[in-house]
């Protein structure tokens, strides 16, 4: 689920890249080498495909979990996963690659994109650590996971730091806003993708290749 990223900035940066505009701020892309980020972490996911022959979307996910810092890369890790995502973006901006760039990652699920089903299959992951839609009680906004023993919160804010919004994929509730740290990470990752694999024409959110 994405529910509050500003995927028209990151679209008119990878556009702008895909146009070479004169005076793009290349400097600041990162880099690909053999389908690895240059100079980032990587971890391997437990779950992942075979190869990739051709990415032409990239899809950006919310975690919808704990923020805690590499949460998110360790249940990728672990081996009682069975989804994974090519990148983790952290709240601090830190990024995690854990599926090579020409490797399936098992971020999509059931999903259909252009007419083709199967997204997984020729798309990349972007997962950014967020706490996705909540609800509010009172004067907080909690991240509630319902077990068969009731109620879990995983995460708490105060009202003051997030945001009411209604949206048609997934109704009203609160969100928490992404950092400009994630922002800067994840367009400098779309370009940096857009650049290396010139097949990429479009950024996406989870919702809109599979809904509900």
């Amino acid at each position: 689920m994405l529910t509050n990223v500003p995927t028209q900035r990151i679209k008119s940066a990878v556009k702008n890249c895909c146009a070479c505009v004169p005076g793009f701020g290349m400097s600041a892309m990162r880099r690909i080498v053999n389908h690895r980020l240059v100079d980032t972490i990587f971890r391997g996911a437990n779950s992942c495909g075979g190869r990739m022959h051709a990415a032409t979307v990239i899809v950006v996910h919310d975690t919808a979990g704990s923020l805690r810092p590499f949460s998110s890369v360790e249940w990728f890790e672990s081996a009682r996963c069975t989804t994974s995502a090519h990148v983790v973006v952290e709240r601090d901006g830190t990024v995690t690659q854990m599926v090579p760039f020409d490797q399936i990652a098992y971020h999509a699920g059931k999903s259909t994109w252009g007419g083709k089903s199967g997204v997984n299959a020729f798309s990349i992951g972007i997962e950014i650590v967020n706490p996705g839609m909540m609800v509010r009680r009172g004067d907080e906004v909690l991240l509630i996971y319902k077990t068969d023993d009731g109620e879990k919160i995983v995460e708490r804010f105060p009202l003051s730091e997030c945001q009411e919004m209604s949206t048609n994929a997934h109704g009203s509730g609160w969100c928490l806003p992404y950092t400009e740290e994630q922002i800067t990470a994840v367009t400098e990752l779309c370009l940096a993708l857009a650049k290396t694999y010139p097949g990429i024409k479009e950024i996406v959110t989870h919702w809109m290749i599979s809904p509900g």
